[in-house]
């Protein structure tokens, strides 16, 4: 299909075939999720975080990486004692994320926000935060719609990543040498006020599709999609102590096993839990 003559009504289609392929008792979408887990419920810092780091990584090892970070560094004030880009390099990659290559966005992102929180003298990630931070390095269009969408909950924004916009021309609805910033104004445009869909349910079932393709129901790879795509979000959640196994069980996760996991793999980061 030449995406010139790509319509609303194609990107609808594509939406709820995707929606209906989705294995909702494994992976509930953002707007699904319960309110334990959702952005209004969701720490501040501890959200801004995943985000920021969460490049050349996939879900499963952020999770790892983080879960061992927040033990260490629960708040923004707990960053205090850096005092240059180099020092927050040296303590991402003690921690296990990415920060060679094109992952040095890690810590350009890093480093701006601790930047402008700690020596700017507040230690508050507030709203207007965005504003400041859009132009300098790593804080492109795709990255603050990410965190407009997650952060903010902004309900207009398409955080289209690059495993989202390439299960966007597997399905034949973009070309590959279309821009993917053009890509998201136009989802963005075509889709705006249509009510049975959330821009941001679109970039989960896309980026969950990138993930999941070619994994055999069952498979280990599959179950620490599962575990990563969810484990995150409970570190973020204000109420992450109230997610047990049971809950997750009841209210996130409708597969036992999995469930089983995840719980056993939160229990690994004590103090991220609990502080």
């Amino acid at each position: 299909m030449n995406h010139k003559s790509l319509s609303k009504k194609d990107l609808v289609e594509a939406y709820h075939q995707l929606d209906e392929n989705h294995p909702h008792h494994l992976l509930p979408l953002e707007t699904k999720l319960p309110s334990q887990l959702g952005w209004r419920s969701r720490d501040e810092y501890r959200i801004v975080m995943p985000m920021i780091l969460s490049q050349r990584i996939d879900d499963y090892s952020l999770s790892i990486t983080l879960g061992r970070f927040l033990s260490a560094y629960p708040t923004m004030e707990s960053l205090r004692g850096l005092t240059s880009w180099s020092d927050a390099k040296y303590l991402l990659r003690g921690y296990g994320f990415k920060v060679d290559g094109p992952a040095v966005y890690n810590v350009d992102r890093f480093w701006s926000l601790v930047d402008l929180c700690l020596v700017g003298r507040s230690s508050r990630i507030g709203s207007d935060y965005l504003d400041t931070l859009e132009g300098k390095r790593g804080y492109g269009p795709k990255f603050t719609r990410t965190l407009r969408a997650y952060h903010l909950g902004d309900p207009s924004v398409l955080p289209l990543d690059g495993r989202g916009f390439q299960t966007l021309t597997k399905l034949g609805l973009y070309a590959h040498d279309d821009s993917i910033n053009w890509v998201r104004t136009d989802i963005e445009h075509k889709l705006s006020g249509e009510m049975s869909i959330e821009l941001i349910d679109f970039h989960e079932l896309l980026r969950f599709r990138g993930q999941t393709d070619g994994k055999e129901a069952g498979s280990r790879q599959l179950e620490e999609i599962t575990v990563g795509w969810n484990a995150w979000r409970v570190l973020c959640s204000l109420e992450r102590a109230k997610m047990t196994e049971d809950c997750i069980y009841k209210e996130l996760i409708k597969d036992k096993s999995i469930a089983q996991k995840l719980g056993q793999f939160l229990s690994r980061y004590p103090r991220a839990m609990m502080t």
